[in-house]
Parts: C-alpha cells; structure tokens; sequence
C-alpha cells in the first residue's frame, strides 16, 4: 500500500526537530497558510475575519503599512490596542469577550510572577486556540521575529524603540485563562497586569498543548491581597 503524502508543514516539523533546518520567510509563510487552512472553520471567530491575499486572517490590533495598506503582523498598532482595551474586545477577532473566556497567551516565567506585565493582549478562547496553532512566533522551533531596527524600518511611528534586538520564539508557551485584568499604557504600548487567580491553565509547545491545569487545581501559591484581587476583576468587569 503506498504511502500517503507528508504535508509540508510536518516534512518542516520533522527537519526542526532534528535542529537540522533553519526557516526562510517564503517557507514560514506556506507553512502558516497550510496551517490556517487546516484550522480556521473551526473558529467561527476567526473565520469571520478580514483576511490578507493568502487567505490567512488579519488580527484586529495589527498595523498598517501606509503605503500599500499591508497588514504587518509582527506590529501591533497602540491606538487600535487602547480601542479594543477600552471596549473590552478580544485583539485578535475584535468581538466582545466573555468575561468567563478571557485568555492571555505568554511565556510560563512571565505567567507567574505575581505582578509580572504582560505584552501580549487579551483574547477569546477562539483566537488563542487559532493563534497557537498556526501563528509561526507561537509555532515554530528557531523562528525569528523581526528585530527592533527591522520593525522601526517597517513601521518608524509604532515600531518599539528597542535595543536592535532579535526575538527568537521560546521553548514553550503557557496559555491563561484570567478572572480580570487592567491594562497600563506605557510608552512603548498598553501592558497588562492579569489577576493570577487563574480559571485554567494551558502549556504549549511548537503548535500542541502539552498538558492542561483546571480551576480547581491553578493555584499560583502566592501571597494576595483581596482588595487587590477585587479590584483587578473590577476594571475588567466594569
């Protein structure tokens, strides 16, 4: 019997496992479409948005390039970040969050520590469901997203102004399911501090989900202070 014919998102897998293979843009972006293509009925959210001419859709808190109007996905846009904040929508499909399904998606050493700011914005289950399995920063072993210096050439007015540096995606991924937040504007973009009483807990690596932590067992052994917790679930509540 023959064989069935890898996809070549898995032939890509299988070579940086091996550590033997280094991705160039043109493989990154096949393998994100593939991806997206793969995923994206089962998000009814997601499926609903705006989408680029590869057909992969465009996050809600995305730049611009003001010439071309071409989304750069490495950018956040700040003021679009501070709308979407502010009406309490999700950054990635721009839909209202479900105060029960409000997610942030970071690296596990910045999920808990206990008054540690987030970069990354909050999302709707959908969208983090999506975003970890077909985003290429969340996906991929040795994938490089831009530098501070190629940002600010792409982007000068929203680019961080950062130290040139190159980001190299992490080992892994911890995905939080949050029962409030506040956001801080920063000079360099809106921050977010999540209550760390976390409803469940999710830890991702190179486009799976290792192992899962539920409410009753996500306890972040931390010393709180309940004014400060009420208060959290206030400002997003509100």
């Amino acid at each position: 019997m023959a064989r069935a014919k890898p996809r070549y998102g898995d032939t890509i897998a299988i070579l940086q496992k091996k550590r033997i293979y280094k991705l160039n843009r043109t493989e990154v972006s096949r393998s994100t479409k593939e991806s997206s293509q793969q995923w994206i009925e089962k998000f009814p959210k997601v499926a609903a948005m705006q989408r680029d001419p590869r057909g992969l859709p465009i996050p809600a808190n995305v730049s611009y390039e003001s010439k071309t109007e071409k989304p750069i996905f490495a950018i956040t846009n700040p003021i679009k970040e501070i709308e979407l904040f502010c009406s309490q929508k999700c950054a990635v499909t721009g839909t209202l969050l479900d105060t029960e399904d409000v997610w942030f998606v970071t690296t596990p050493d910045l999920a808990f520590v206990p008054f540690g700011l987030l970069m990354d914005a909050p999302m709707c289950g959908e969208a983090k469901d999506f975003t970890l399995r077909v985003c290429p920063y969340f996906g991929m072993r040795n994938y490089d997203r831009l530098s501070d210096k190629q940002a600010m050439a792409m982007a000068p007015k929203l680019a961080d102004k950062g130290s040139g540096s190159i980001f190299q995606t992490p080992a892994e991924f911890a995905a939080v399911r949050v029962s409030g937040f506040r956001g801080e504007p920063t000079v360099n973009g809106m921050r977010y501090l999540p209550s760390r009483q976390y409803t469940k807990i999710e830890f991702w690596k190179e486009r799976n989900c290792l192992r899962v932590i539920h409410s009753g067992l996500c306890c972040t052994n931390f010393v709180r202070n309940s004014s400060c917790e009420s208060s959290l679930v206030a400002v997003m509540y509100a």
